[in-house]
């Protein structure tokens, strides 16, 4: 048996010279790895095996440092890696980029700092051995230790933006509905002008965000989430175990299509301006992917954008208007979009299974009355009491007849009451 040790790695060959070094008395372990063949599926395996002994039921407390050992690290290896990690800053909801900027020029300045400082050190160095400071490679060796153009790569949140679309399939980018021009009489300078101004929102490709999410071979893992079977104790353990996901024909053909919950709220984003802090509401639509385990669905960043409006164009426009770009992509994302990674073919299938908001959001998007209203919406012939007293009481279907007679009380009434 390999003795408990409590460091783990990423890489095989980490995991393999620190064995060798560590653990060389058992030479069980030195003959199993010198034996090992190249391939990918054969060294899986075998680490596989080897984690289940002595590292799966510990905590990783050693940082994989062995795996450059035997590579040569370039600048532009340094130069991706600290783009990648300033680029992964952004993905933080409570950092803003101005916050990231200043981590860069901060980082910037120490650079510089650290290389003047090892450059005088090295001087002195090659002074006290009587080196010629003055000759050609002197200089040349001492403007090594000045770096330079190390961040300009993620300087801004344009280049950003530019280098992750270089190493991955490109960014989903805000897209800007129109819903209305109108025109608008504004004062620039004491002079009245007519200028045309555009009522619009901004809307996120969910397709494009859905793309960029199951780039990652682990999350298209995570989609299959099985029940464990043959289970004697009929548990509600997740969406599978409900009748909504067992009942469901779609559902038994693809087993594994992609759950999103919807969310929608109001946010104040100028409350300091008192009475017309209604003029500054935005209205929100998030989503969530239900697949993923709740310990990641427990943080703010697997939440992620969908639509942007303000408050008043959702009461003047109706969220029929606002929701159709989401609704035309849900359903191409119902029948499923082929995608390639690499050359690999992936297809994206994904439904909406839960709306979720407070009680003036739910409301105002399903078009339903008041919470205290005796119905639920201005057709509907069920009263709220018989509804709760009895939900599965069969009430009296509505008919082409039906909708005629109270289309036309609803518009008589509507036109009455607007011309008082």
């Amino acid at each position: 048996m390999m003795p408990k040790c409590r460091s783990t790695y990423n890489h095989f060959k980490s995991l393999k010279l620190h064995i060798m070094k560590q653990h060389s008395a058992n030479r069980t372990v030195g003959e199993t790895l010198d034996k090992i063949a190249d391939d990918s599926v054969t060294q899986k395996s075998i680490l596989m095996e080897m984690e289940t002994d002595f590292v799966i039921n510990y905590m990783p407390i050693v940082e994989e440092q062995d795996a450059f050992l035997e590579e040569k690290t370039t600048l532009d290896q340094i130069k991706n890696t600290v783009a990648l990690g300033f680029c992964r800053l952004t993905a933080e909801v409570s950092l803003p980029q101005t916050k990231v900027s200043q981590m860069i020029k901060l980082c910037q300045h120490l650079v510089q700092m650290l290389g003047d400082y090892f450059e005088e050190k090295t001087r002195i160095f090659l002074k006290d051995r009587k080196t010629d400071l003055a000759a050609p490679e002197t200089i040349s060796f001492l403007n090594k230790f000045h770096i330079e153009d190390l961040f300009s790569e993620v300087s801004t949140l344009s280049k950003q933006t530019k280098f992750l679309n270089n190493l991955a399939i490109s960014i989903p980018t805000p897209v800007e509905k129109v819903l209305q021009k109108r025109e608008d009489i504004r004062h620039v300078a004491g002079i009245t002008t007519k200028v045309t101004v555009n009522e619009t929102f901004m809307y996120i490709p969910i397709t494009e965000t859905l793309k960029l999410i199951f780039r990652n071979p682990q999350n298209r893992e995570l989609m299959k989430d099985n029940l464990p079977p043959n289970a004697t104790i009929k548990e509600y353990s997740n969406f599978r175990s409900g009748e909504t996901y067992q009942n469901s024909e779609y559902f038994k053909k693809f087993p594994d299509v992609i759950r999103l919950n919807l969310y929608q709220d109001d946010v104040e984003l100028g409350n300091a301006l008192s009475s017309r802090a209604g003029i500054n509401k935005v209205s929100v639509f998030d989503f969530k992917i239900e697949n993923f385990p709740c310990k990641w669905n427990s943080s703010p960043k697997t939440i992620f954008p969908l639509i942007y409006c303000t408050f008043i164009d959702t009461k003047k426009h109706g969220f029929n208007k606002i929701l159709e770009p989401v609704i035309h992509d849900l359903k191409k994302l119902e029948h499923g979009v082929d995608v390639f990674y690499g050359t690999e073919k992936y297809t994206l299938r994904a439904v909406v299974t839960i709306f979720c908001g407070d009680t003036l959001a739910v409301h105002e998007v399903f078009g339903l009355l008041g919470p205290m209203a005796k119905f639920f919406c201005r057709f509907c012939t069920i009263p709220r009491p018989a509804f709760h007293q009895n939900p599965f009481q069969r009430f009296p279907t509505r008919t082409k007849e039906w909708y005629e007679l109270n289309f036309f009380f609803f518009f008589f009434l509507s036109g009455l009451i607007n011309s008082t």
